[in-house]
């Protein structure tokens, strides 16, 4: 009985990927969307029968998406399949939430990295050049509109010259980023729908309770440090401390949002409170400079514990 219901489900996740690799290849908005629901069935296989199994059905997926798109669906198959296995796995395993999206985010992030190598090989492009040619011919179209001064034109193109200097050198960050952020939305909703039919579903705390370990202070404060001096300028370290800074950043930015939830429960107020102020934080970016700061005095002096001893 066992056997068969593996069976079943393994060709029910064979026939998903059959039915998400024509949506990517013929319905172009959706189409990238139900590839990301793949990570969804082949995480609920590798938590039911453990990853020796879903590897033998992740072959099969890749080999169903080369036959019907060629090569070049192979890497979008498994940046979606492969981190939903390991994901699955550390749920079989019983490990704690936070591990679980470890795993996740560290799959994602050698998927994304083997893509962006692919693409970068595959495509020959100057970004940068590419970049210009683009704000330029957004300038002259606005300037259609909106009449620009000589002054004012240069101002803008040089402008736009510097941010096509700088996003390539932040692309390892965006990498972390997305590869967070896809790792978390497959990890909530594949635990939710794993949680109708078992109750030993790990699930994260909540938010007001997520504290990161107090050694990131000391590198945040070390990285900012060497990012204002410029010690690392026109250096490969000048790559390697910008992304630390900003991935650092979003850190002490999240332990000062975890604070506000925190302390308006510890208040009693109402549940809205924190997340109008953090939608306001995103509108308004100079708030979330005050939120990094509350995020360094609370991870530094540990407030939550001395609110907790108070009452």
């Amino acid at each position: 009985m066992e056997q068969k219901r593996m069976l079943t489900e393994g060709v029910g996740v064979l026939a998903l990927t059959v039915l998400f690799a024509f949506g990517f290849i013929y319905i172009p908005i959706i189409g990238p969307l139900l590839l990301f629901l793949l990570a969804i069935p082949i995480l609920n296989y590798s938590y039911r029968y453990g990853y020796k199994k879903a590897i033998w059905i992740l072959a099969s997926s890749v080999l169903l998406a080369f036959l019907l798109g060629g090569e070049l669906m192979i890497p979008f198959i498994l940046t979606f399949m492969l981190p939903g296995l390991v994901m699955g796995e550390m749920t079989r395993r019983k490990e704690i939430s936070f591990f679980i999206l470890i795993s996740g985010v560290l799959a994602f992030l050698v998927m994304l990295l083997v893509n962006y190598v692919i693409i970068a090989s595959l495509i020959d492009i100057n970004f940068i050049s590419t970049m210009k040619d683009w704000f330029e011919e957004t300038l002259k179209t606005s300037e259609n509109v909106l009449p620009l001064t000589e002054e004012e034109y240069a101002n803008q193109l040089k402008m736009f010259e510097e941010i096509a200097l700088y996003i390539p050198k932040i692309v390892p960050s965006m990498l972390i980023f997305s590869a967070i952020g896809l790792a978390f939305v497959i990890q909530v909703i594949a635990f939710k729908l794993l949680r109708r039919k078992n109750d030993n579903i790990p699930s994260f705390p909540p938010f007001s309770e997520w504290i990161f370990p107090r050694a990131l202070l000391w590198y945040y404060l070390i990285v900012s440090l060497m990012f204002y001096i410029g010690i690392s300028q026109g250096t490969w370290w000048e790559l390697v401390i910008l992304n630390l800074f900003i991935v650092l950043e979003a850190v002490m930015t999240i332990q000062g949002l975890g604070f506000i939830f925190f302390f308006a429960r510890w208040k009693g107020l109402a549940k809205p409170i924190p997340i109008i102020i953090t939608i306001v934080a995103i509108i308004l970016p100079f708030l979330l400079y005050l939120i990094r700061i509350l995020g360094i005095i609370d991870l530094g002096f540990d407030l939550r514990q001395r609110l907790k001893e108070q009452k």
